[in-house]
Order: C-alpha cells, then structure tokens, then sequence
C-alpha cells in the first residue's frame, strides 16, 4: 500500500503547513466576515475551526491520480503516503481532540444554532468588501 514510501519528515512539514494555512485563512477571512456581522465570531470559534476543519477525501484522491500520472512511481508514491499520513494526523489527531478543544474553551455544544437576521448586518459594511475600486 504505500507504507514503504513513507517520507516521516515530509509529512511533518505538510501536516505544519496545512496547519499554518489553516490558521491563517480562518482568522483572516473570519477578520474580514466580522465587519458585517452585528455580532462578531469569538476568536474561540475561530480557533475551534481552524483546529477541526481540516480532513482530506480530495487530497487523498487528487494524489493517487497525481501517481499514476507520474513517470517516477517512487516519487508518487510518496506524494500518497504523505497525503495518507496528513489525512489520518487530521481524522484522528485533530478530529479526536476537538471534543476536548470544545470544552477547554468553553464553547457550548447541543444548542440551537445561531439565526442571523440579514436586516442587522452594518449597514454598508458588506457592501464595501464587495466592491471593485477598479471599476467606475
């Protein structure tokens, strides 16, 4: 299956950089949504979502094809188990600790979910992000 190509250093600066990229664009684009909320994301459901929402069913796909459209099967092969390595990390290390993340944080759980009346958003607030200072 692919555990002989497992390149352990590789999938620990991956499962890094998936994490960093993660982080980076949950707060940044939670930064961004929070200007036209009335009531802004806490930053302990941006962490929340930036720890729980990586997984890989894609990935994993786009890396076997990736394989077997490589001439040298050795380097795809790798790219596999790495990919393999990352999804697993973020199934079962990250998905298995959210629970824990969720009740050090204090989030609540099993509550209704939020209705946010578009009547409320900030006034002008949406429609500033939206538009292009490029076109008249």
């Amino acid at each position: 299956l692919y555990v002989d190509n497992i390149d352990f250093k590789l999938a620990g600066v991956t499962i890094l950089a998936c994490l960093a990229g993660r982080v980076l664009q949950v707060f940044l684009l939670s930064a961004i949504v929070n200007r036209c909320r009335p009531r802004p994301l806490p930053l302990r459901f941006q962490a929340v979502m930036a720890h729980s929402g990586l997984r890989g069913a894609i990935a994993v796909a786009l890396a076997v094809q990736m394989h077997d459209e490589m001439e040298d099967k050795r380097k795809g092969a790798t790219v596999v188990a790495t990919t393999m390595v990352t999804v697993l990390f973020t199934v079962f290390g990250l998905g298995g600790s959210t629970k824990m993340l969720l009740d050090r944080l204090g989030v609540d759980q099993g509550v209704p979910p939020y209705e946010e009346d578009p009547a409320m958003l900030r006034a002008g607030a949406c429609e500033a992000l939206l538009i292009d200072p490029l076109v008249d």
